[in-house]
């Protein structure tokens, strides 16, 4: 196999202003269909089975009625137009649990690697909600997001968390952030991403009046919290301009996959891939099915006692530098705590995680990042005969 070719990455920021918002319709004063779920459209729903609320305000006689049977509401922050949508409903008598809607938007460009990107915009509780909640989320994603139930909602990592006071204001609240790009993040998700137990929530009571509780039609026993969104950016602030510097190949490495693992012909440096090595979604512990893959390299190092190996953790660039790198490690060691607890010296091993540094393949699609979400060895020292 030819040898790999590194890349190093020269990285130039600087501070931006006046950026344009890259979030189209920020203010929702273009009319938002939440009827399905379209790449062509600017503004989705998440989950299929959602139906987030589009309220258009208007001064005029005619619009009067609106105002009060939906009494309590807070005005737009700007234009006449918002949207909400329910952040938690549970309700045990009913069996209901884990409700959520969440709002997705294709953004104007996708965004630059390692750059920084200042998230802000405005909530307020709607006055017939029963809780407060304290964490609402932003998560970007490379694609345009679809799903059936809430599960796989919850899954979606790394993922940007408010949470540091409780959203319990009937009157629009700022939530502003910052977040370091992985690169190529087309799409951002906004609601609660948790499920009911992971989600902090407070009982409020605004002394509602008693015939207005009809809005949402909520239940004896009912718990919610519903949240009106208005007003969105999302601005670069520093730039990171990459440069690729081509450096001297580095020779003699293969990536070798094998039924079995053999010491025939292989010379030091030679990586192999174990591509049988199965985490949870963004953990770092072992799932049983990974059994088989490293009980293989358990008895290829007890049949070698000479050598000495590195490990290697390997993920794809999806997410920050930093996250990548802390998640590449802990599987790395996840391995290599397998291997000691079942007699391996642990001065034969080393483990380090190199994150998205090391692709063995692009990361343009989904099949190339499995690719690179991968987990390896490298013999680093043994005496051949």
């Amino acid at each position: 196999m030819r040898p790999l070719q590194f890349i190093i990455l020269l990285s130039v920021s600087f501070i931006v202003y006046g950026q344009q918002n890259l979030i189209p319709n920020p203010s929702f004063e273009k009319r938002v269909n939440f009827g399905n779920i379209s790449s062509a459209s600017e503004w989705n729903k998440v989950m299929v089975d959602d139906t987030p609320d589009y309220f258009i305000f208007s001064y005029d006689e005619h619009r009067k009625p609106e105002y009060d049977e939906f009494i309590g509401r807070p005005e737009p922050r700007s234009g006449n137009r918002y949207v909400g949508i329910f952040c938690y409903r549970v309700n045990p008598i009913r069996g209901v649990s884990d409700i959520r809607e969440a709002l997705q938007v294709k953004l104007e460009e996708p965004l630059q690697k390692d750059s920084t990107y200042v998230v802000s915009f405005y909530v307020a509780l709607d006055p017939e909600s029963t809780h407060a909640i304290r964490n609402l989320h932003v998560f970007f994603n490379d694609g345009l997001s679809v799903f059936r139930n809430s599960k796989k909602l919850f899954r979606t990592y790394p993922r940007i968390t408010f949470s540091s006071s409780w959203l319990a204001d009937t009157t629009w609240m700022h939530l502003t952030t910052e977040y370091k790009a992985g690169g190529n993040e087309k799409y951002m998700i906004i609601g609660n991403l948790s499920n009911d137990k992971s989600t902090g929530k407070r009982k409020v009571d605004f002394s509602f009046p008693k015939e207005k509780l009809e809005k949402w039609n909520l239940y004896a026993s009912e718990d919610a919290s519903y949240y009106y969104i208005d007003d969105l950016s999302l601005r670069i602030k520093s730039k990171v301009v990459h440069r690729d510097i081509p450096v001297e190949s580095i020779p003699d490495i293969e990536i070798v996959e094998e039924d079995s693992i053999s010491l025939d012909e292989v010379k030091r440096d030679t990586v192999f891939i174990l591509r049988k090595i199965y985490f949870e979604f963004d953990e770092a512990d072992l799932k049983p099915e990974s059994t088989v893959e490293l009980n293989r390299l358990l008895q290829f190092l007890n049949r070698h006692p000479e050598i000495r190996i590195h490990i290697e953790g390997h993920t794809d660039n999806i997410g920050s530098f930093e996250y990548n790198i802390r998640l590449s490690e802990a599987r790395a060691r996840s391995v290599t705590d397998y291997l000691v607890q079942h007699g391996i010296d642990p001065g034969r091993l080393e483990y380090k995680g190199y994150g998205y540094t090391r692709p063995i393949t692009g990361n343009q699609t989904e099949e190339d990042r499995q690719m690179n979400r991968r987990v390896a060895f490298r013999i680093i020292e043994y005496e051949q005969e």
